[in-house]
């Protein structure tokens, strides 16, 4: 049994995060988006930063990419749009411990090869303009994201559990 996960990875998610190798991409999109209907897919019902936040705390972030985070969207001036690609570049830095920008993916590049780049999608509900979010996975050839959930709630769970030294 997994011990301190997010509330929010629930079985169909941790299931689809389970299947992720270090490496492929992982999409964030809203149901309009286009391109993504060949990859596994699960919707949660919570927004985009909140469950960016849930994410980070269990999928590791590659290391080996300058850009392992990438954006399409359909209206790069939405307010609402950019207030997210900072929250999640942000919540990106903060897993990682160094700057994380989205680089941009252009609307030939989704439709050249980036939408199939996805390994899964998680949808989530937005009332703004169509985006993608792509997330590359982290981790060593071994590791799994599940192996990764499981070492961190480990470790939560035997730090909380050691005794304070008696110096």
């Amino acid at each position: 049994m997994l011990k301190n996960l997010p509330p929010v990875i629930t079985g169909p998610l941790l299931t689809l995060l389970a299947d992720l190798r270090p490496g492929q991409w992982l999409a964030l999109a809203p149901e309009g988006a286009p391109m993504l209907e060949h990859a596994p897919s699960v919707t949660v019902d919570l927004p985009l930063d909140l469950l960016a936040a849930a994410l980070f705390e269990v999928v590791p972030v590659a290391d080996t990419s300058d850009s392992p985070l990438a954006l399409w969207a359909i209206d790069r001036h939405d307010d609402s749009l950019d207030d997210l690609v900072f929250a999640v570049q942000g919540l990106a830095g903060d897993a990682t411990g160094r700057r994380v920008r989205a680089t941009s993916v252009s609307d030939a590049e989704l439709v050249a090869d980036a939408a199939d780049t996805a390994a899964a999608v998680i949808r989530v509900p937005f009332d703004g303009a169509p985006f993608i979010f792509f997330l590359r996975t982290g981790g060593d050839d071994r590791a799994t994201v599940a192996r990764s959930a499981t070492r961190s709630a480990h470790s939560s769970a035997r730090a909380a559990t050691l005794e304070p030294s008696t110096c």
